[in-house]
């Protein structure tokens, strides 16, 4: 139970509570494929004029995208959530924007609620509430949750109770994503993403997430080991936790996010609220800070979404985490290679680290080993100058950029993703974007050590411990692996002749044409459907605009035909193009 002492006062909110939209939930429309096609569509038109005028930016593009992936909720966030953790393809500015995305929702009625919460514990509301607000407090695409209060126990709870049809939309929503991502497979376009692997993926994190059983488990389990860290956990109630429900502790805290708002709108007011509440800043962040270290390389155990929405803040700089619908864990053995290879940055061992970097990163392509190994270490040192500086930003000396360097490199030399390491990064990075707003001044070299001081008395000598069993192991296959890349592998560059040099750069011309042809059609084609959607995007003034409303008219089945035929072909010239200009392989030396 949470201790009395340590609820805050409220948060004063300038603008008073605004009560959620409240909308009835049927199941999917089959017109819901044309929706996403039509949104998707416009989204398309407006990053394509961004590139055509020239006025590309990767944080304005990916602002689009999130406008599009909230408003179609569902799965589609889901996406973008994917999307945020491959550091490895996008810029950092991208994948920061992504992780932004807000999974909000109009609220749906009481009795669709009562309905599902009766059908999924097999009592009546009335039998277990003996108070249930029949407006929500918080509304997501998956599910929303009601403040109620248990008849037995008198105790004040949070009630999440599932979207009715969710599963309905989800499986909808991924058949098709499905459906593209196997296109782009076949097609060969960026093979080396692995699109299947993708979806497969988000289906695995969508069916957790569907399941409010495992949300409850993994609150009880990081129950005891958080609160070792005095975070607090709220209690589940066991008893009437379903797949679709799941009860819990009511927490009196305030957001994080709410507070950020408030700060953002009338800094004084945030500021004498944490005066009165005796919460300080760098408190506040190094607990965030050094609870993410002892969740993964302690417990082994680690809440996967701390993003400020799921932090609530307490009196006297105390915590409280929710929503633990995303929780991860890595397999023994995976996990005490992760350790060495932080140890080995902390103790600037750099050399070291990339080659242990390697062994994390599973199967490896065709590469010139010494040259990538040498660009992990050079970024990882780097990144350890820019977090020793006094004056750097926040984006420079955070956990998150150095993640997003070595991706930068795996990705340039076509790495298979690996999703093990992505989901580590998504952890960093929701806390790095938690603290970068909350408390950007942190000495991260400086919390680092302290956490390692800090726990040495308690369960550190463990670790060790348990770390030396493996050791030698450990080591045995470092050195082997290292031996192998460094002496089994030779870089081999294929000799390619005038006449292969000509087909290639005839291939990339072809495609580039018939790219921007493509790009010309659809647009003429979007403004033949609605001219104020071009309009709006290029103004009637322009060059651009003339020349796209100076296309004859077509019928509908003539564009589709066209559009079609002369896309296939592009992405052929594309597949064409990249066979010819294939990446060098590496052959085995002779063995000695």
């Amino acid at each position: 139970m949470q201790d009395p002492d340590l609820i805050p006062t409220p948060l004063p909110r300038r603008n008073g509570w605004r009560p959620l939209e409240v909308r009835r939930i049927d199941r999917p429309s089959p017109l819901r494929l044309l929706a996403v096609l039509v949104g998707l569509s416009r989204m398309m038109a407006r990053l394509a004029w961004m590139r055509l005028a020239g006025r590309w930016d990767s944080r304005t593009a990916a602002r689009l995208l999130r406008g599009f992936l909230e408003s179609m909720g569902g799965a589609w966030i889901k996406v973008g959530q994917i999307l945020a953790m491959r550091n490895d393809v996008w810029s950092a500015a991208f994948c920061n924007e992504l992780s932004l995305l807000q999974d909000r929702a109009c609220a749906f009625p009481a009795d669709q609620a009562r309905r599902v919460i009766e059908a999924s514990i097999g009592r009546r509301v009335g039998d277990v509430f003996s108070h249930f607000d029949d407006v929500p407090i918080a509304a997501a695409s998956l599910c929303q949750v009601h403040r109620a209060q248990l008849r037995r126990r008198r105790a004040w709870v949070a009630v999440k109770v599932q979207r009715p049809h969710a599963s309905a939309f989800l499986a909808y929503d991924v058949r098709w994503i499905g459906v593209g991502a196997a296109l782009l497979d076949g097609l060969g376009l960026a093979a080396h993403l692995q699109w299947r692997e993708m979806v497969r993926q988000m289906r695995a994190i969508i069916e957790e997430e569907l399941d409010y059983r495992i949300e409850a488990a993994s609150m009880q389990r990081l129950q005891g080991t958080l609160g070792e860290q005095g975070i607090y956990v709220p209690d589940v109630h066991e008893e009437y936790c379903s797949r679709q429900v799941v009860v819990m502790e009511f927490v009196e805290g305030v957001a994080l996010s709410e507070l950020l708002r408030v700060r953002g709108s009338d800094p004084a007011l945030a500021e004498r609220w944490m005066f009165e509440n005796n919460i300080r800043r760098s408190k506040v962040a190094k607990t965030m800070m050094h609870s993410l270290f002892h969740q993964i390389f302690i417990d082994n155990l680690w809440h996967g979404d701390l993003h400020p929405g799921n932090i609530l803040l307490l009196r006297d700089s105390r915590l409280a985490f929710i929503d633990f619908g995303m929780a991860g864990s890595l397999d023994v053995e995976y996990l005490n290679n992760y350790k060495m290879y932080i140890g080995a940055i902390n103790s600037d061992k750099f050399m070291l680290a990339a080659d242990l970097m390697l062994m994390l990163s599973g199967v490896l392509p065709p590469l010139n080993v010494h040259e990538v190994r040498q660009k992990i270490a050079d970024a990882l040192q780097r990144w350890k100058w820019r977090a020793r500086m006094k004056n750097g930003t926040f984006s420079e000396k955070s956990l998150s950029s150095s993640t997003f360097e070595i991706g930068q490199i795996t990705m340039a030399y076509r790495f298979a993703p690996n999703w093990t390491l992505l989901k580590l990064g998504r952890a960093y990075n929701a806390v790095d974007l938690a603290i970068g707003a909350f408390y950007p001044e942190i000495d991260y070299t400086a919390a680092i050590a302290e956490f390692h001081r800090a726990q040495a008395p308690r369960r550190m000598s463990q670790v060790v411990a348990d770390g030396q069993k493996s050791m030698a192991e450990s080591m045995t296959m470092a050195s082997m692996h290292t031996r192998r890349f460094r002496e089994n592998t030779l870089m081999v560059q294929p000799a390619q002749s005038p006449g292969g040099d000509l087909l290639a750069f005839t291939a990339r011309t072809m495609r580039n044409l018939l790219a921007a042809g493509f790009a010309y059609l659809a647009a003429a084609c979007l403004f033949q459907a609605d001219p104020a959607l071009i309009e709006d995007a290029l103004g009637t003034g322009s060059g651009w605009y003339r020349l796209i409303a100076g296309f004859p008219r077509l019928d509908g089945d003539v564009w589709l035909v066209f559009l079609t035929v002369l896309g296939l072909t592009t992405l052929r010239f594309h597949t064409l193009a990249r066979r010819l200009g294939r990446a060098p392989l590496r052959l085995p030396m002779p063995e000695r």
